[in-house]
């Protein structure tokens, strides 16, 4: 628990900073950010996570990134393209990884539970062993970040190998796999489901040296009509009262909350963190899940909001979105580490209205939001994704050497 209260009192530390603008220094000068012998971070320790009062620098690495295939499907060259990773990730100071360790009901480890991944097929090696070590030779933490409920996002349940539970349920037609969104997904009022996610992790915090466990924002599929509709007649039969909709978000939560104590049953400073989608109206609405329960304490360590919006999104500008998040989180009892989207750096963003061409006509985005988050109680940020953590492509390379100058 030493790391997480490091960081909670970090983001106690700066209720009082409100502005996301630019930052000034002592003499009133603008300035691109926090500068080295700031209070805000200690970068005198060589330690990973939060200590003292240095704050987490997170990125995601997910399965097409560290899938074996193509010129990585040796060892040798395995290990080169994850030491390269590695490489630039400390470079612009990242502290902690989240690896994609199980995307589809699937292992990017040697596992009892679910079958080889299809993006591992083939390795004469297993993949999650050499990340760690060669993660902890740059001292990066690596979390296991794992889909709870995604089996399939497209095709067939006959692609699964037979050994999968997710094909055997499936096929027994016992109600634990359900069909939505064009995939197929562990259906989240199922025990044995739950059972068989909490089994799953507890193997990986077993028997591989992680910081904690991770999960992203696939909770219900979106589309869900009545595909639950047995369980939940069930549950009103036995005399359950709540709507269908908070029935569905009780089910995400009570597997929230039972991975959140399923880590902190491990020893050491076992860090459990959940990254929901941005827009919390459609986490809560569409995907069932109660970003407002979990944010005021006792469900996660972190909350990581994918905040993947830039400043002049017409629908939910970051700024905006920055501050729905700080008003729902109880910051004296959970982190709040919002993620940024590297990926859009030179990109079009067609979805954000007026400002679609924002990414290409400016190169400082990242490092503002960046400033922005660090003037804010937060314990940090975190860079979607690791590949795109590259100096070899202009937009990058000069993204993140304005990031640079904010810590």
């Amino acid at each position: 628990m030493k790391k997480i209260a490091a960081v909670l009192m970090v983001c106690l530390a700066v209720l009082s900073l409100c502005s996301c603008g630019a930052l000034t220094d002592e003499n009133g000068d603008t300035t691109m950010g926090l500068n080295g012998d700031s209070a805000m971070r200690d970068n005198s320790s060589s330690q990973n996570g939060a200590v003292g009062n240095e704050v987490f620098i997170f990125t995601w690495l997910s399965y097409t990134e560290i899938a074996v295939t193509g010129e990585r499907n040796t060892e040798k060259s395995y290990r080169q393209y994850i030491n390269g990773l590695f490489d630039n990730m400390k470079t612009v100071g990242v502290t902690d990884c989240f690896v994609h360790v199980r995307p589809f009901s699937d292992a990017m480890y040697d596992s009892e539970l679910f079958p080889l991944s299809r993006y591992a097929s083939g390795a004469s090696f297993e993949p999650l062993k050499l990340i760690l070590a060669e993660a902890k030779d740059f001292g990066i933490t690596v979390h296991g970040w794992i889909n709870p409920y995604r089996i399939l996002s497209s095709g067939s349940m006959e692609d699964l190998p037979e050994s999968s539970v997710a094909r055997r349920w499936y096929e027994a037609k016992n109600g634990n796999v359900m069909e939505a969104a064009g995939g197929y997904y562990f259906n989240p009022a199922s025990p044995e489901v739950q059972k068989l996610i909490l089994d799953g992790a507890r193997e990986l915090l077993e028997n591989y040296d992680i910081g904690g466990i991770h999960i992203d924002d696939y909770f219900y599929p979106p589309e869900m009509e009545n595909q639950d509709s047995a369980e939940y007649a069930a549950y009103r039969e036995k005399g359950g009262k709540l709507s269908l909709a908070d029935w569905r978000r009780e089910n995400i939560s009570a597997l929230v909350s039972s991975l959140y104590s399923l880590v902190k049953s491990f020893p050491g400073d076992k860090i459990f963190s959940v990254s929901p989608g941005g827009d919390i109206d459609r986490d809560y609405h569409t995907l069932y899940a109660d970003v407002y329960k979990w944010c005021a304490g006792g469900y996660a360590d972190m909350i990581l909001p994918q905040i993947y919006y830039g400043f002049e999104n017409e629908t939910l500008p970051f700024e905006q979105c920055l501050e729905q998040w700080l008003a729902i989180t109880d910051s004296s009892k959970v982190c709040l580490v919002p993620g940024l989207a590297l990926y859009k750096a030179g990109q079009a963003d067609p979805f954000a209205g007026k400002g679609e061409r924002e990414w290409q006509e400016n190169s400082d985005i990242i490092s503002r939001q960046a400033a922005c988050v660090l003037s804010k109680p937060c314990g940090g940020f975190a860079l979607y994704s690791a590949s795109y953590i590259n100096f070899s492509k202009t937009f990058l390379l000069q993204e993140l050497n304005r990031l640079k100058t904010v810590l």
